[in-house]
């Protein structure tokens, strides 16, 4: 078996289900953070953004080939010339099944913004915090960390951006020192840090980071060679795969190719979940047992 996984950007709006690929191990949904503010007075910084929330299902049951609609949230822009940061954008996967928040602004007035929490999903992790700026020096503050996948975000501490821990959320920015811009936040979901004091009002917040969708699925090969009555290979017979769901559960298409014409080979790519197979083949144009030429039901090895 091998496990396999993609990672979905702002640019993706669905997602196809690979052929074969009934359930899917987990989906992992990271939201953006927000952007950090800024301020034009001298005694004032701009508050950090907070970061994006983490949202994950596991074992989800797909269909081969299902377009399955996803957005995944951009970083909000960090506010310049006396203006508030921009909030986040949310992440979910199949119109929101899996959802995760998305990380507030900072404001320009010194309040940073609050991570994002409340999002669908059997395990969630909100974002770390923004922190304040430092007005009596004017600092800005540092952004909220993005949710990890085993942990809260880091929130922000002073000028300093919340670090990840190591579960895959983004770090925050760290603010901007007197007179100097925020930093922006790392992939997935990091705050923008706060803009330091500055009357000219031409210094920015970080911008928030953008979240991610990561989706990872385990594959299995079902293969096998396709027989006559007596043994003998038969190649190009139609093989149709099913998924058997038991005596009451009935059975669901997967998938149909041709054997191989001189081996007879066939082989399907499946889920790698523990589950039971099964494949009908036929054969146009061999003859029956009663001898009648007819699209008949072959045999598998």
């Amino acid at each position: 078996m091998s496990t396999n996984s993609v990672t979905l950007t702002p640019a993706n709006t669905f997602w196809i289900v690979p052929a074969g690929i009934t359930q899917l191990d987990k989906v992992e949904v990271r939201a953006g953070g927000g952007g950090g503010g800024a301020n034009n007075r001298s005694t004032v910084a701009g508050g950090g953004g907070g970061g994006g929330e983490y949202a994950k299902n596991i074992n989800i049951v797909v269909i081969p080939a299902q377009n399955i609609t996803v957005a995944v949230g951009q970083g909000g822009a960090g506010g310049s010339n006396n203006n508030n940061g921009a909030n986040g954008q949310n992440s979910s996967f199949n119109n929101g099944a899996v959802l995760a928040i998305f990380g507030q602004y900072g404001q320009k007035g010194n309040v940073a913004g609050i991570g994002g929490t409340g999002g669908t999903g059997a395990t969630k992790y909100a974002g770390g915090a923004g922190a304040a700026g430092v007005n009596a020096t004017g600092i800005g503050g540092g952004g909220g960390g993005g949710g990890e996948n085993n942990n809260i975000g880091t929130a922000a501490s002073g000028v300093t951006g919340g670090a990840t821990i190591g579960g895959g959320g983004g770090s925050g920015g760290n603010g901007g020192i007197a007179n100097a811009s925020g930093n922006a936040g790392t992939i997935p979901g990091g705050g923008g840090g706060g803009a330091g004091n500055n009357t000219a009002g031409t210094k920015a917040g970080g911008a928030g980071a953008n979240g991610t969708i990561i989706i990872t699925w385990t594959e299995k090969t079902i293969s096998g060679v396709t027989r006559d009555i007596a043994g003998n290979i038969l190649g190009s017979c139609d093989v149709y795969l099913f998924k058997d769901y038991g005596n009451n559960g009935g059975s669901q298409f997967i998938g149909a190719m041709v054997s191989n014409a001189t081996t007879g080979a066939y082989s399907f790519t499946v889920s790698g979940e523990t589950s039971t197979y099964f494949v009908l083949t036929f054969k146009d144009g061999t003859p029956n047992r009663s001898d009648v030429t007819t699209r008949d039901l072959g045999g598998i090895a």
